[in-house]
């Protein structure tokens, strides 16, 4: 399959990520957003809504993140989201995906663009009241997980990196555009740091860790 993506999207990151850690050979073409190249005819026919990441496997082409990795993890008999060990043992995977994403995962993409996005692309001013309140949001979720996540086990669920974990990583490196402080949650910390040291996570944020760097944002 070919992978297009922009290092700097979690949506697009998370593809890239779960492909490396499912060691599935791939090829990728990065589609600066930032210079519009989303907006070509080219791209068009590859997605029509015109965002990444999109998939090309084949003649199947595919957009929306969900989407595209339970395709890989069906296709490809990846273990990450097993559906080799029937519904129950997707389904418990599923769940923490769905959770993560609904709170965690929101609350840092709206504090990222409030505080940081918004601005850099002409959007509005960053307003305080605003960010103080997603923070709040976001602590919450976080503490949430550290109570909840890494009892009995080294990932979220079981001992075994799924899914899960690649989406709970992603996006504990995608809260460094803000500035995140992890430290009041030390089993979170204790997850990412053994995380970060994967090929894969490595891999994956090759991109998205200069992007930070030229800006000032790095971890």
């Amino acid at each position: 399959p070919t992978l297009y993506w922009f290092p700097v999207s979690p949506f697009a990151r998370l593809v890239r990520y779960f492909l490396l850690e499912a060691k599935i050979e791939h090829e990728v073409s990065i589609i600066d957003l930032l210079k519009g190249d989303q907006k070509t005819e080219a791209f068009k026919a590859i997605n029509p809504h015109q965002k990444i990441p999109s998939l090309v496997d084949g003649d199947l082409k595919l957009f929306e993140s969900g989407a595209i990795i339970r395709y890989l993890a069906n296709q490809y008999k990846s273990d990450l989201l097993p559906y080799s060990k029937g519904a129950a043992a997707v389904a418990v995977i599923d769940r923490e995906l769905d959770w993560i994403n609904g709170s965690i995962a929101r609350a840092i993409n709206l504090l990222n663009f409030e505080a940081v996005f918004k601005p850099l692309l002409g959007k509005g001013e960053t307003n305080p009241d605003t960010v103080a309140q997603q923070k709040s949001e976001l602590d919450s979720h976080l503490a949430r997980a550290n109570e909840l996540y890494f009892n009995n086990s080294s990932r979220v669920v079981g001992n075994e990196t799924t899914a899960a974990d690649i989406l709970l990583a992603l996006y504990m490196s995608q809260a460094a555009i803000s500035k995140v402080d992890f430290s009041p949650y030390p089993k979170l910390v204790t997850f990412y740091n053994e995380m970060k040291e994967t090929e894969s996570f490595k891999a994956a944020h090759v991109e998205f860790f200069a992007f930070l760097a030229s800006t000032g944002k790095n971890e």
